[in-house]
């Protein structure tokens, strides 16, 4: 399956987030965190069943090779609906209030 990626425009806040953050800490560390998500989202784009498929939403998440980022996702007709790229050590209740 090939399908389309879409990228809410919360989850692009998240990623513009992180690699302002990362590119802030260490210059070019903001740009191997880009190339880490867009290869994250090729996987999902190849493989858009990968992960379980949790809650009432049946979100799905991948889990970003090199940072401690996963991305939310889910399958909507021929459509992924990117919604959030979520750091590991934030609150999880927020991104679950986020989710609903």
């Amino acid at each position: 399956m090939n399908a389309r990626v879409r990228i809410t425009s919360v989850a692009r806040d998240d990623i513009r987030e992180g690699f302002v953050w990362y590119e802030q800490e260490s210059p070019g560390t903001g740009m191997r965190f880009w190339t880490g998500v867009k290869q994250c989202l090729r996987d999902i784009q190849r493989n858009p069943e990968l992960g379980r498929p949790s809650g009432k939403r049946r979100l799905r998440k991948r889990k970003m090779s090199v940072f401690p980022y996963s991305i939310y996702f889910e399958l909507v007709a021929d459509e992924i609906r990117v919604l959030a790229a979520w750091h590991g050590a934030r609150d999880p209740k927020e991104l679950h209030s986020r989710l609903r």
